[in-house]
């Protein structure tokens, strides 16, 4: 609902931990919003087998960000869900903050 994120795209990277049915997920992710900037951050979560697929639940946050989204902070939780060999569905849920909000908050 964040005209911000109208047309951003997202790039991320994660090294899964897998025992059985149970594991962990750590990464990194990349939003690129094109001549607006950037935003960065890592996430994190436990990862289980529910009905043969793959299920990772979590948290984000921001670690920094570039033009527009400099200094940007905040985080929240996702879930993914791996549906096909080849695709997945990510819910993010969260909320953020920009410099120019905080600056204009003081």
């Amino acid at each position: 609902a964040d005209p911000k994120w109208n047309n951003s795209a997202i790039s991320y990277w994660a090294i899964t931990d897998l025992a059985g049915a149970q594991g962990t997920q750590k990464g990194y992710f990349v939003n690129d919003h094109g001549s607006n900037g950037s935003a960065r951050g890592t996430f994190e979560g436990n990862v289980s087998i529910v009905a043969g697929q793959p299920v990772v639940q979590g948290t984000w946050k921001y670690t920094g960000g570039e033009g527009s989204f400099a200094s940007i902070t905040g985080g929240g939780t996702f879930t993914t869900k791996l549906t096909s060999p080849t695709a997945l569905e990510t819910t993010w849920e969260g909320a953020y903050e920009l410099a120019s909000a905080r600056a204009k908050a003081v």
